[in-house]
């Protein structure tokens, strides 16, 4: 359901298409495919006619950023494995039939299991250069708060070993440098 909706400086929104990023990185392809558009009452792009007066800042190098990014998402990488795993689950998707019979009904649950199973693996085996860590305010809200402590490191585990979180750093990384030069 949608509760607002959001304009961008091109004076578009991205209801029902949805936000473009600008370095795609490749996502976990689910059995369930769920999208907004979907819906037989989804509500159409709108845009806004309004003079809007705003400076615009400099474009980013998205070529360079986008071909280095590409350079460490490739088939060594985690983001590579994900892309293979996506193309067997389609695979194995474009076959809904699901068995009757219950060996090989097992066989069908056991291997979309293990296809899950990697998918897991593959989401979580960054091996990020920077070190997920928490800012003043939570430091001294963790000294008050002791229960929280163990689902706070859980979630900085989280996010030290998310690929995502991985790569946006990176890319990051690469914009200051080349900005730098």
């Amino acid at each position: 359901m949608t509760l607002e909706q959001f304009y961008h400086l091109d004076k578009q929104t991205h209801q029902l298409t949805g936000v473009k990023p600008d370095i795609a990185l490749e996502e976990p392809c689910l059995l369930a495919d769920y999208r907004e558009s979907f819906y037989e009452y989804a509500l159409p792009c709108d845009s806004v006619i309004k003079n809007v007066v705003f400076t615009a800042l400099p474009a980013l190098p998205l070529k360079e950023l986008a071909s280095r990014s590409a350079l460490r998402c490739g088939a060594g990488s985690a983001f590579g494995k994900l892309r293979l795993l996506n193309d067997s689950i389609r695979t194995f998707e474009k076959n809904r039939a699901i068995p009757f019979y219950p060996e090989k009904f097992y066989q069908y649950m056991s291997l979309q299991s293990r296809h899950y199973t990697a998918m897991g693996k593959c989401l979580e085996s960054a091996t990020p250069d920077y070190k997920a860590a928490n800012h003043a305010y939570d430091v001294k809200l963790l000294e008050i708060d002791n229960g929280s402590g163990e689902l706070n490191t859980q979630f900085l585990e989280f996010l030290q070993q998310d690929i995502y979180v991985d790569e946006a750093y990176r890319v990051m990384s690469d914009l200051l440098i080349l900005l730098k030069n």
